[in-house]
Formats: structure tokens, C-alpha cells, sequence
């Protein structure tokens, strides 16, 4: 298996992909194709950060970061949305979302970004770092219940100092 940035070529493939992949997932709505193709569209899209892995030239895994914005009293700040995380029903449990997440969250590291919010499973979730964001007064807008809004602070700077709100894109 190995991971690769998302070329052109694979729109269609990673959409039928994500389809498919949700249909056996714990956390869904059976909208998260529809919701990739338009983060996609969006001016916070970021090619960049996001990525497949294959095995024999099949998609067997895919994640995508993407531009959302939090704000509060103080400040407005850009973060990122791990959205969404997908792996191939045979492929779990073998480190494939794992590597994936790595990428993602080197990439974001190197692009010295502040922090990823991940709207997901918080029992598989958390051995990744992942706190639900609400222990930090972080709501979203449109709301999503607490336990599956989770937040890993790449910046280890303090700058997360009051509550506010997460915008996430719908």
C-alpha cells in the first residue's frame, strides 16, 4: 500500500469510493460523497491535503483536510476539517486510515497550521490525540453533537484562549 496526493483522474473513482466506504461506516448520513464534491468546489478547497492510499492500483483509503474557520469575541482564525476519513471495508484494521491520518497531519504540520477538527467517531478518534472540542467551549455552526466534534491541536501555542465557534462548511 502507499499514500499519494489525489490527481485529477481519480475524482470519479474517489466518489463512488466514498460511497461505498460509508455504507458499512458507524458515523454517517449517506451524504459524504455529495459533501467531498462540494468541499471540492469551494474556494477552501486545498488540493494539497488531500490523499489516497492504493494497493494494487485500487483506492483502498482516502482523506481530505480542508480550509473552515473559527471564530469568537476576540478573533477569527482558520483551522482545518478532516473530512472525511474512508477506508475500504477489508482494509480496516490493517493501519491504512492510520497512515493516512499521519499524512494528512504531517502535511498540516509542515504547513504550520493550527489545528484539524474532525467531525467523527470519538471512541476510535481519541488514541490519535483527538479531544472532543467541546472540552475547549468550541461549538459548531450548523451544530454537531459534541461527541463527534473533536479537535488536535497542531500549533502547541496557546492560542485557543476562549470559547467560540467552529463554522463547518455543509
Amino acid at each position: 500500500m502507499f499514500i499519494r496526493l489525489k490527481e485529477k483522474r481519480d475524482v470519479d473513482k474517489i466518489d463512488r469510493f466514498i460511497k461505498v466506504a460509508f455504507e458499512t461506516a458507524k458515523v454517517k448520513d449517506g451524504d459524504e460523497h455529495h459533501f467531498v464534491q462540494r468541499l471540492r468546489q469551494s474556494l477552501d478547497y486545498l488540493p494539497q491535503f488531500e490523499y489516497v492510499a492504493e494497493c494494487n492500483d485500487e483506492i483502498v483509503g482516502h482523506i481530505m483536510l480542508t480550509r473552515i474557520h473559527f471564530e469568537n469575541e476576540q478573533e477569527e482564525s482558520k483551522l482545518l476539517l478532516l473530512a472525511p476519513l474512508a477506508v475500504r471495508l477489508d482494509q480496516r484494521n490493517k493501519g491504512v486510515g492510520a497512515r493516512l491520518m499521519e499524512t494528512a497531519e504531517a502535511a498540516a504540520k509542515d504547513a504550520k497550521e493550527k489545528a484539524i477538527i474532525l467531525v467523527g467517531d470519538s471512541a476510535y478518534d481519541n488514541c490519535y490525540g483527538y479531544q472532543q472540542a467541546s472540552e475547549f467551549g468550541l461549538l459548531s455552526e450548523p451544530e454537531i453533537p459534541r461527541e463527534y466534534l473533536l479537535i488536535k491541536k497542531i500549533d502547541v501555542s496557546d492560542w485557543l484562549k476562549s470559547d467560540g465557534k467552529i463554522l463547518i462548511p455543509s
